[in-house]
């Protein structure tokens, strides 16, 4: 997994944890 991939599941991981 690159770098780039990485960040985008880590930032979709806090986006839905931000979801009700």
């Amino acid at each position: 997994m690159n770098k780039q991939e990485f960040v985008s599941e880590m930032l979709e991981a806090i986006v839905n944890q931000c979801k009700p």
